[in-house]
């Protein structure tokens, strides 16, 4: 029996973009490791791809303007009562119950349908002991 490695010596890099081994993931020509970046040549002015940055990157939201638009003042949330229990009170209980309507419409359904199923459910419970 012979006693040779089966499996051939492979030179495989991942993520490596053609750099040669041994040179820890930098590309070629440049000094950027872990990004991709194409090697500069004598006619071009600048490399296209220097300013990107790779990975992920913390973005700063502006957080007093998220605030306001997220939290009615009280001046909004007064107009807004005297509205609602005001001029517009018959439009707004009417809408209210609508809704209310369309959400218990679903809940009638399931109901009638099991206990229109209520029967054979029991019938079936009875044969199988559960």
């Amino acid at each position: 029996m012979s006693t040779h490695n089966i499996f051939p010596v492979f030179d495989l890099q991942l993520f490596a973009e053609g750099a040669a081994a041994g040179d820890g993931g930098a590309t070629a020509g440049t000094g950027v490791t872990g990004a991709a970046a194409v090697p500069q040549t004598k006619g071009e002015k600048s490399n296209p791809l220097a300013n990107v940055k790779y990975g992920k990157q913390e973005v700063a939201a502006p957080v007093a303007e998220v605030q306001e638009t997220a939290q009615p003042t009280e001046d909004r949330q007064a107009a807004f009562e005297k509205l609602i229990k005001g001029e517009f009170k018959d439009l707004y209980d009417a809408k209210m119950q609508d809704t209310i309507q369309k959400r218990l419409r679903g809940t009638r359904e399931t109901v009638e349908k099991f206990e229109a199923l209520s029967p054979t459910l029991e019938l079936l419970a009875k044969k199988y002991g559960v």
